[in-house]
């Protein structure tokens, strides 16, 4: 039995999702969870954490809009987040690849302009990756662009908005996909023997192992060059 659970925002947005969820082949071999997690970083952490200390989970799927520039693709797979009030970043895995994979920016509050080089933005992709790094669950980030950013957003009909998530994003095939990924979950690569042959410290180690990995996922094609990493120094 695999338990999966799927997080957005909002509860208009998990009602979307939970409309497209039927005949699930093969639905004994999965326990569906669901979270809305509130709006914003804290509360997204808070929420998500409490969830999790209460239930034991084998993949994440966090869905939802998302603000955007001019680019509007159906639906973008999150592989970079860039927090623009603390500056910070962190990289997702991808764990199998469903839509176009991009960076995006997260906020704590409506973006009024754009201030920012992601063309993409949201409040809760930074507090879901976070988490899910600290209990180490395969997760996978897919939000539906939009609103346009810095755009007056009295007018915009949220229940139109979360109802995109099911035009844009086949949330059967989804499961289906973290089901059979779940069944064949690949071990994490051994790099051990760098430790030792660089003479690393405990820390340099992590910190080597974290650079490896985001020149994985960000020397992914999708990605603009911007933020490819091929001439990085992984012994700095």
């Amino acid at each position: 039995m695999s338990n999966i659970l799927i997080v957005c925002a909002s509860n208009k947005e998990l009602k979307s999702v939970k409309k497209q969820i039927k005949n699930i082949s093969h639905p004994q071999k999965n326990k569906i969870f669901y979270l809305a997690s509130g709006i914003g970083n804290y509360q997204t952490i808070q929420n998500f954490t409490s969830f999790l200390e209460k239930n034991k989970i084998d993949f994440v799927i966090n869905i939802g809009i998302c603000g955007r520039s001019n680019e509007k693709p159906p639906a973008i797979q999150v592989g970079r987040i860039k927090n623009i009030h603390t500056n910070k970043e962190l990289i997702v895995p991808i764990f199998f690849k469903y839509e176009k994979i991009e960076s995006i920016a997260c906020s704590e509050n409506i973006c009024k302009q754009k201030n920012f080089s992601e063309n993409f933005v949201d409040m809760e992709s930074f507090g879901i990756e976070f988490v899910c790094s600290k209990y180490n669950i395969p997760r996978i980030i897919l939000k539906v662009p939009y609103d346009e950013i810095g755009k007056d957003i009295s007018n915009i009909d949220f229940e139109e908005a979360a109802d995109s998530i099911g035009k844009k994003i086949d949330i059967n095939k989804l499961i289906q996909h973290s089901q059979k990924y779940i069944q064949k979950i690949p071990k994490e690569k051994d790099r051990s023997h760098l430790k030792q042959e660089l003479n690393l410290s405990f820390q340099q180690y992590q910190i080597l192992k974290h650079k490896i990995k985001k020149r994985e996922v960000l020397n992914q094609k999708d990605f603009n060059p911007k933020y490819h990493l091929d001439e990085i120094d992984f012994t700095k």
